[in-house]
């Protein structure tokens, strides 16, 4: 053996022949004795065997992490070595720290912490596995407990794991108390990114999610992304008013049918947000929903839906999963749900949209709530409308290039020093082990995965257009045994609905008539009626835990429609149409068929019946099994526009009243109504309560206190109330909507109040509560005596003349993320702020009086006052101004102009931040103010005190 190593040794380093001279380190070495020449391999020996280790150990890790059981083959084994190889290169060659836009976050986590975290893998929740640790983000560092968080080994089991942090201590970051750093798989990680940018844009709830550099105790971990959790944070970022939010993800499943149970009970979901802590373990919304889910009739599903869901949010959030292939929300996993307080309505939060996909199927994901609302009628056609918006717009394969080439960019320098950069779904699909498995990447591999994505997207783009395009209708045409009658029956096919716009008749030579086109149904919604939408089926598919056991199917429907034609015979028409997705136009020619056999003789009392009760118009009781049809559109009842008027004289309500979108409701001038106890008025249609000066409507209580008003919903638009007087009522009750005052203003545009007064309201927390209102106009509203609030404008576009404010039990006017303008006002003797401005609110405030309160001005939440020609006199403190807020970023202002202070007793409170420049608050001197002077009625400015008085005692 020695001898064979000696003869190798020498065939390696011997000399060249020619060589001149001494014996160089070749010969040297063939004198080299065994043991010394195996000493000088031992570095290579052991390296080799380092990294055969590590091939080793990462097979049977992953196995052990993934639950596989993959055999070590050679093939796999070359795969970690050079995998292995490949990783420690790059991490030899990175580059120097390079510049970009990314933020950086910083975690600080002790050792002993560290260890106790590796110590439980996989990542379990609850509070016992957070360890303490401090996170900073600029010059912010604030105290945090934080866990590894996924159970998908790509989470936990290599160096990069992803985290979920809980800021401590009352603190907020970005707005925020609980965040998620993500460690991504995904070859092209700004995937889901992409499609939350495009929801946020489409006014879908949707938490920040966005690449940041990472530093773990001062060591760079790579690329991560932000992913905030769907909670209070992403409500008020949308200017959402605080509500209910639940999550739905993994639920025990049925033994019989193998599908999960996550749609059958709140039990199985978790409720992540509330209007308030006593509300936290009320299901009861959720409840009522999942109920009509499961058992409602289409008929009962319907009126529910378009009451109580966003039908346009819950569209565009379905649009968004037809238009990438995604199957995400399924019957098991990845729902959130928004229950908003003062609309009454659920809508999605928009959330994992995670992989491109294109499989030849419209929908990839199907769930209990969306096999129902596609049974709606109308439903369909306008998510297909959406998606086909989106194909064209922001989704379409051109922009969406534009997009992922600049977030490529953006990622360039990180990702390029990122020493621990991989993904998975790299190697061809032979197995579940090779298609997650995770292996290194680089820049010119994630450009041919974008590549490649891009092209994918385009097949989809591709079908979806040719379905949505391919969209027809058929129509025939029968004659009738009665002469000049005829049946003109037209069907549609495919996934859109269309609109007819006129009918071309083709008479018989030498004869031109009329032409008269009906639909043949009884009670048919004559807005709508002209509108054919197809059907759908539900079909049978594999049963699976989180796919369900049915999937939806477009179905033609057949819609009739009666025709006469006088005394002139048809021969044909040509049906032109609009297709309510594309916008493109359509002809049907109709060529004239057999006549239809002569309907046998009935009794007229039941032929009227017949024809009352439609096409296919059995509404049994919904089951989720192939078969279930959607009923046929003209069979949903349609309530008729109708009128009431109330008045004049005195009207008793003994018990709330209702009325719906169909009612307009007029109250005559002169009447006063005289309210019950617990008796409300909810207005979901136009109200016009116009009394005069000389006969003003009254709202009264019967006895004591009565209920509230409130107008409720877009239908509500255009209402006014001109001289009008409520008087201590209390807060209105209608299902789980919420009214914190004597008078509602909820979800609504374009409503004006003139000359009301509101006085002496007994409970809830305002006299006045507005949210979600555009072009709301209050001209001269007086408002006294307020139990708590006077006047609240949440996410309100108002403006205010003339509005005048006496002793409110806390705020005059209170305003949350409203725009609004006010002018030639007084806002006085608040228990607590004249104007309470927050949660970015921008107010404009000209020739206002802000008196006799606690504070005059308070600014917080990054909002912004404006103060022109206005005085603040008699307050304890003028201004407060909390200039800075963990919750919102940007600060808080007031700024003046020509505006004084006088007899207060602070001028101005900053807090948490300072301004760059102090507003000027001077004193008011006696010429100062002339425009105020006069708008108020005072010759001089020594009046004002009596003035002041008056005022105040008329609301005693």
């Amino acid at each position: 053996m020695g001898s064979f190593l000696r003869r190798t040794i020498s065939g390696i380093f011997v000399q060249h022949p020619g060589a001149i001279g001494k014996p160089g380190l070749a010969g040297r070495l063939y004198r080299v004795r065994i043991g010394s020449a195996l000493l000088l391999l031992l570095p290579a020996l052991f390296l080799a065997g380092w990294y055969v280790q590590q091939a080793v150990v990462s097979h049977l890790r992953y196995n052990l992490a993934a639950g596989e059981e993959q055999p070590l083959t050679l093939e796999v084994f070359h795969l970690h070595l050079y995998d292995a190889l490949t990783s420690d290169l790059r991490r030899l060659t990175l580059p120097a720290p390079g510049k970009d836009d990314l933020p950086t976050y910083a975690i600080h986590i002790g050792n002993g912490e560290l260890s106790e975290l590796a110590s439980n893998l996989p990542p379990g929740d609850g509070k016992s596995n957070y360890v303490p640790g401090y996170i900073k983000k600029g010059n912010q560092v604030l105290p945090m407990k934080a866990r590894y968080r996924g159970r998908k080994h790509w989470h936990w089991n290599y160096a990069q794991k992803s985290w979920k942090v809980r800021i401590t201590e009352g603190n907020f970051l970005d707005g925020r108390q609980t965040l998620a750093f993500i460690n991504t798989p995904d070859a092209l990680p700004f995937d889901e990114q992409l499609v939350l940018d495009i929801a946020r844009e489409h006014d879908l709830l949707t938490p920040e999610y966005f690449p940041f550099r990472l530093l773990l105790n001062n060591v760079y971990m790579g690329v991560y992304f932000y992913s905030a959790q769907a909670d209070e944070s992403v409500v008020r970022q949308a200017k959402r008013m605080p509500g209910s939010i639940y999550s739905g993800n993994e639920a025990p499943v049925d033994p019989r049918s193998g599908i999960s149970t996550l749609w059958r009970s709140s039990a199985t979901w978790k409720k992540v947000g509330a209007t308030n802590k006593r509300s936290l373990d009320d299901f009861g919304e959720l409840q009522e929903l999942l109920e009509f889910v499961n058992s409602a009739a289409q008929v009962e599903f319907a009126e529910y839906a378009r009451q109580h869901l966003s039908l346009e949010r819950f569209a565009m959030m379905d649009a968004l999963d037809v238009v990438f292939g995604s199957n995400q929300h399924d019957f098991a996993r990845n729902h959130k749900l928004y229950f908003d307080p003062y609309k009454g309505q659920f809508e999605p939060i928009a959330w994992n949209f995670r992989g491109w996909r294109h499989r030849t199927v419209f929908n990839r994901t199907e769930n209990p709530l969306l096999l129902r609302l596609k049974e709606v009628p109308g439903y369909l056609t306008l998510r297909n409308k959406k998606v086909y918006q989106l194909l064209d717009g922001a989704c379409s394969p051109e922009e969406l290039k534009k997009r992922g080439e600049k977030l490529l960019a953006d990622l360039k320098a990180a990702q390029t020093q990122d020493p621990y950069w991989d993904a998975f779904h790299l190697m061809p699909k032979v197995s579940r082990y090779f298609r997650q498995m995770v292996r290194p990447m680089d820049r010119q591999l994630q450009a041919t995965v974008f590549a490649n994505r891009m092209r994918v997207h385009g097949q989809r783009v591709a079908f979806l257009k040719r379905a949505l395009e391919g969209a027809r209708a058929e129509a025939v045409l029968q004659a009738r045994p009665e002469p000049g009658h005829y049946m003109l029956g037209l069907t549609v096919h495919g996934v859109s609905g269309f609109k007819l716009e006129r009918v071309v008749p083709h008479w018989q030579t030498g004869c031109t008539g009329s032409l008269t086109v009906l639909p043949d149904c009884a009670g048919c919604d004559t807005e709508h009626a002209l509108e054919f939408h197809p059907g759908v089926r539900q079909v049978a598919r594999t049963p699976h835990r989180e796919r369900g056991n049915v999937r939806t199917a477009p179905e033609p429907r057949l819609y009739p429609l009666k025709v006469e034609s006088g005394k002139c015979p048809l021969q044909s028409l040509d049906v032109h149409l609009t297709n309510l997705v594309t916008g493109q136009s359509a002809v049907a020619p109709a060529p004239l068929g057999s006549a239809m056999a002569p309907a046998q003789p009935v009794d007229p009392a039941q032929e009227a019946e017949a024809l009352a009760k439609g096409p296919d118009c059995l509404d049994m009781t919904y089951t989720a099994q192939a078969g279930q049809r959607s009923l046929h559109p003209w069979c949903f009842p349609v309530t008729p526009h109708t009128v009431v008027t109330l008045g004049p004289g005195e009207v008793k309500i003994k018990k709330t009243r209702i009325y719906g979108p169909h009612e307009g409701v007029i109250i005559q001038p002169g009447t006063t109504l005289r309210l019950s106890k617990k008796a409300s008025l909810i207005f979901r249609g136009p109200l016009f309560a116009r009394g005069t000066a000389d006969q003003p409507i009254r709202f009264l209580p019967k006895k004591k206190k009565w209920g509230g008003l409130a107008l409720q919903g877009p239908g509500t638009a255009g209402s006014v109330l001109e001289h009008v007087i409520i008087q201590r009522g209390s807060i209105p009750t209608s299902g789980r909507i919420t009214y914190p005052g004597m008078l509602n203003l909820h979800d609504t545009s374009n409503i004006q109040l003139s000359y009301v007064e509101l006085r002496d309201n007994r409970k809830g927390d305002d006299a006045l509560h507005a949210a979600y209102v555009k072009g709301l106009v209050l001209d001269h509203v007086v408002v006294r005596d307020a139990a708590i609030d006077a006047i609240d404008l949440e996410f309100c576009k108002a403006v205010l003349t003339n509005v005048e404010i006496y002793n409110p039990g806390d705020e005059c006017l209170d305003l949350m993320g409203t725009k609004v303008s006010v002018e030639d006002s007084v806002f006085s003797g608040a228990g607590a702020k004249a104007l309470s401005a927050g949660e970015e609110t921008r107010a404009r405030l000209t020739r206002v009086l802000l008196t006799d309160s606690d504070v005059g001005v308070l600014s917080k939440n990054a909002s912004r006052v404006r103060l022109h020609d206005s005085l603040l006199y008699r307050n304890r403190l003028a201004v407060h101004v909390i200039v800075e807020s963990q919750r919102y970023s940007g600060q808080s202002r007031v700024k003046t102009g020509n505006s004084f202070v006088k007899h207060c007793g602070e001028e101005l409170l900053l807090e948490e931040g300072r301004f760059k420049k102090m507003p000027h608050l001077p004193q008011l001197e006696p010429s100062g103010l002339p425009e105020l002077r006069e708008s108020l009625g005072l010759g001089q400015w020594s009046e004002l005190a009596g003035w002041l008085e008056q005022r105040a005692g008329e609301s005693r």
